[in-house]
């Protein structure tokens, strides 16, 4: 989303903390996946999100290049964003 929003809608490292008076915790996930056949479909900054004051952040790339990249890094705790920006 950080990619798509130019930055305007900032990813967070996830981490979870103990609540101290053992309270449970609820956790909610969302996945956005494509389709097979749009995998290879170029993606990058929403093009309505940029102007002349907002350039964009993050070069044009698709969602296998992103996910082969981040396979790599995440691996051993590394953030796969910064590999995409200009």
């Amino acid at each position: 989303m950080q990619l798509l929003s130019n930055d305007k809608f900032m990813s967070v490292e996830h981490r979870v903390l103990a609540t101290p008076l053992g309270r449970p915790r609820v956790s909610a996930v969302s996945f956005f996946l494509p389709s097979a056949k749009h995998i290879l479909k170029p993606c990058g900054p929403i093009k309505e999100l940029l102007s002349d004051n907002s350039p964009p952040v993050y070069r044009i790339t698709s969602y296998e290049e992103f996910m082969s990249h981040y396979r790599v890094v995440g691996q051993i705790g590394g953030r796969a964003l910064p590999h995409f920006k200009l």
